[in-house]
């Protein structure tokens, strides 16, 4: 994504919800993006996302990278006696199945994934990915160091989670307008095309040499 894209993002303008909105409805049509303003939340296989009556999803803008379809939307809803929940995140449907994993930066990003029961963290790493003992080696090639690097990253941490095929990235700032973010957004979705890449170069080269 070019600096120029996303120029809409940085012009003065109208600071209530309304106002907004309409800026990035107007950044998402001049790149050519599908724009979802509201909508029910969908029960994706991420840990975040469970059934809920006033649960939505907003603020969603979609495009396609590498053959694969990108989304970053605002998530909330309203868990049973605590305060709202609010998660901005990106999301893709993988064409290839890496092992169940959570990374947790660093410094902490967004929201945590839930843990994922019998796996452990791999040891030596300024970050914490939990995989199966006996999926390490596929986890760690999926996530490779520069999609490390990216959600590693010193000032915007991001934490992240692959679940049956689907890879999602949480991150700290809620702000749908906030140019930074989104060249993270773009950076870690080209990364994750890349890892995809990586993955399904290394199940094929495991599949060749039994």
């Amino acid at each position: 994504m070019s600096p120029d894209m996303i120029e809409v993002l940085g012009d003065v303008g109208e600071r209530r919800s309304a106002g907004r909105l309409v800026r990035l409805v107007a950044f998402a049509r001049a790149n050519d993006l599908a724009v979802e303003p509201e909508a029910p939340a969908r029960l994706l296989p991420g840990s975040i996302f469970v059934p809920n009556p006033h649960a939505r999803t907003m603020h969603r803008v979609q495009w396609p990278a590498g053959g694969l379809s990108f989304e970053v939307a605002t998530h909330t809803r309203q868990p049973r006696g605590q305060g709202m929940l609010l998660v901005r995140l990106l999301a893709a449907h993988l064409d290839v199945e890496p092992p169940r994993l959570t990374f947790r930066p660093g410094r902490r990003g967004g929201v945590q994934p839930a843990a994922i029961v019998g796996t452990d963290v791999f040891e030596g790493e300024k970050f914490a990915l939990f995989a199966r003992t006996s999926e390490h080696a596929g986890a760690r090639v999926f996530m490779t160091d520069e999609l490390v690097a990216l959600l590693n990253e010193h000032d915007r941490p991001a934490s992240a989670e692959v679940v049956d095929g689907w890879f999602f990235a949480y991150f700290r700032s809620h702000d749908e307008l906030d140019e930074r973010g989104w060249r993270q957004a773009f950076a870690v979705a080209e990364a994750v095309v890349r890892a995809r890449d990586a993955y399904r170069a290394w199940e094929e080269s495991r599949r060749s040499g039994e």
